[in-house]
């Protein structure tokens, strides 16, 4: 279930996370999947604030210690810096996903889009496959002509959209927007296992 959340930290909050991003600047990093990724800052890790924890544990209707964090980071993607591939899954990571959308109001373009692998029909990548079919699968998150987006977020300044790290999705528009710190496309994503049983919002 994709759930969207509006303002989610606060402006207050919202603006200073960004701005704190922005300070410390941002560099390529080895993502878990072992691959790199431009424009990360790992700092501030906004996640063990108080006011994010109680956002996202509200949002879940559960106590803030049935949430387990695994990792945050900002991302900045400016016009130019395309993503890995067309559509993808972050199962590896955790059991959900968040993204915080941190560009103000005057630059914000895109949101995220959710995809639908034209071939198979999934919409999120199957638990318990063979190295076979995994292959087959994420050979295919390279192929344009493979996937159909299904549904689109607006990328909306403090706004929070969370989702099953396994639906297939990406960024919108793919190749990033903007040319500066101000105006390029930042959010902050989060990966959380939820400890109850609880599952959606």
């Amino acid at each position: 279930m994709i759930t969207i959340k509006d303002n989610f930290l606060g402006e207050k909050e919202s603006l200073q996370a960004r701005a704190d991003a922005i300070e410390n600047g941002f560099k390529p990093e080895k993502g878990p999947d072992g691959g790199t990724y431009e424009g990360v800052a790992k700092e501030p890790k906004i996640y063990e604030r108080p006011v994010f924890k109680s956002a996202l544990a509200s949002l879940y209707k559960v106590k803030e210690d049935e949430i387990n964090i695994a990792f945050g980071c900002f991302r900045r993607d400016m016009q130019g810096m395309f993503t890995h591939s067309y559509a993808h899954a972050d199962a590896i990571h955790a059991s959900h996903a968040g993204l915080l959308y941190l560009t103000p109001f005057e630059y914000t373009s895109g949101g995220t889009g959710f995809y639908r692998h034209i071939p198979s029909g999934l919409m999120q990548h199957p638990e318990g496959l063979s190295p076979e079919q995994d292959t087959y699968l994420t050979r295919d998150w390279m192929i344009k002509n493979k996937w159909e987006m299904h549904t689109f977020t607006h990328m909306v300044f403090d706004r929070f959209v969370t989702y099953p790290c396994s639906y297939y999705h990406n960024r919108f528009p793919m190749e990033g927007f903007g040319d500066t710190d101000e105006n390029s496309r930042l959010v902050y994503v989060v990966f959380f296992d939820l400890l109850s049983a609880t599952t959606s919002p």
